[in-house]
């Protein structure tokens, strides 16, 4: 029986960053991934003579070594791009993050006074992150811009979601940070500026595969068994193929290696994303690099046009836009064709978009695209945890592993810790 010190389920961003720093550091271990690639959710699609990722995916600068680990992979096919995102809210942008003039010219003096009226009222901070927006922003704020978003995102009524699936990105928002920005002339949110690769987010990992040897990784290759006691897992069976294993890095979701250890079931939810991906026939759309759709009936969240990340993305003459439409197995959303889905969506085409420009679409799934942080599961993942921390080599690890709404350079921070504490 073959022996692996280290096996890491599951071959995306947070599986193949930890098999990085492994083969880096000259660590044992072996990575299978189910499908027949690498890099999970975060990987570009190439489409006709154009490339788009799946989802908005880039790196920012936030962790110096991750910074300086993906500068080490993909050394001049890397970008420091600056380039801001826009919410589009009743048919009109507001550039993100903030600026305050631009917003007190679009909504008026007389309700910008109202908002800095309610920054000025006493709020209760709740346990929600409905109650939290509220208190930190103000109900105009709050419902114009941040609720009917994260509603049609998440799936679920903000007073029952966590407070934590805002990440980091709710700073820039408020009156507090316009004045903050007027003080010191500085912005600290990390929105408008990051590192991209020049073909795309696929290109990080893509190099990470090709920095480790190919019988290192497993593609096509699911684990079909655990043979466990209480403390441990022992062994694991892959096909026909039984694995000793010293210790186990599981990507996958938590309540999949619950179950096939005949753990607790509990009711953990993910949402999906359907990607629709317009041609349009004009050098640009729009001056950002993502858009993001306040407004609750829009069906889609947010569109990335691809060229405002790398030039290399599609040609001078013509554009991709990248819808993104959240939903659950089973919606409408999820399972109509490409050619319903495009006609569904086509009256909710912002304006800003020459519809008579439309030269084609395609459309890609993103499975699992999000863990639904409701205060349900908060509840749910806390039995799951202390059940899967029982088996003292196993370690869960990213956003779909720990159910936590997690980024490229959290995970690669992760993946650089585990392997460096490893090595002494």
């Amino acid at each position: 029986m073959r022996k692996v010190d280290h096996l890491i389920i599951g071959g995306g961003p947070a599986g193949l960053s930890l098999a990085y720093e492994f083969q880096q550091k000259g660590i044992d271990f072996l990575l299978i991934e189910k499908t027949d690639h690498i890099g999970g959710n975060a990987i570009t699609y190439e489409w006709k003579d154009m490339l788009f990722d799946s989802g908005a995916h880039r790196v920012h600068g936030k962790i110096p070594r991750v910074t300086q680990r993906v500068k080490e992979i993909l050394g001049d096919d890397l970008a420091l791009i600056n380039k801001p995102s826009a919410i589009y809210s009743q048919n009109q942008f507001f550039t993100f993050p903030f600026q305050a003039k631009e917003v007190i010219q679009k909504i008026g003096k007389r309700k910008t006074f109202k908002v800095a009226l309610e920054q000025l009222a006493p709020r209760s901070e709740g346990n929600s992150f409905q109650s939290k927006v509220l208190h930190q922003y103000g109900p105009y704020l709050s419902q114009r811009f941040l609720l009917p978003y994260t509603e049609k995102l998440w799936g679920a009524p903000c007073d029952q979601l966590m407070p934590e699936i805002s990440g980091n990105r709710l700073s820039g928002v408020g009156v507090g940070s316009w004045l903050m920005e007027k003080l010191t002339g500085k912005s600290t949110h990390l929105e408008g500026k990051f590192y991209y690769p020049t073909k795309g987010i696929g290109m990080l990992f893509d190099e990470m595969q090709k920095a480790i040897p190919s019988d290192k990784i497993r593609l096509n290759s699911t684990v079909d068994e655990f043979k466990w006691d209480s403390q441990q897992i022992k062994q694991v069976r892959l096909g026909e193929e039984w694995i000793e294993v010293g210790k186990v890095y599981s990507s996958i979701p938590s309540t999949i290696v619950s179950d096939m250890t005949v753990g607790p079931k509990v009711d953990l939810k993910f949402r999906h994303v359907r990607l629709l991906a317009v041609e349009v026939l004009t050098d640009e759309v729009t001056p950002f690099a993502s858009v993001y759709f306040s407004d609750g009936e829009v069906p889609f969240t947010r569109c990335v046009e691809s060229k405002h990340r790398s030039s290399q993305m599609s040609p001078a003459n013509k554009t991709v836009l990248v819808f993104e439409i959240p939903c659950y197995e089973g919606d409408e959303y999820f399972s109509l064709s490409e050619e319903a889905l495009f006609e569904k969506i086509k009256p909710y085409f912002p304006l800003f978009l020459p519809q008579n420009k439309i030269a084609d679409y395609t459309t890609k799934m993103i499975y699992n695209a999000y863990p639904v942080l409701s205060l349900n599961a908060k509840k749910e993942l806390v039995t799951v945890n202390n059940y899967l921390n029982q088996f003292s080599n196993l370690q869960v690890i990213g956003r779909n592993g720990k159910f936590q709404y997690l980024h490229i350079h959290d995970l690669m921070d992760e993946a650089i810790g585990i392997a460096d504490k490893l090595q002494g």
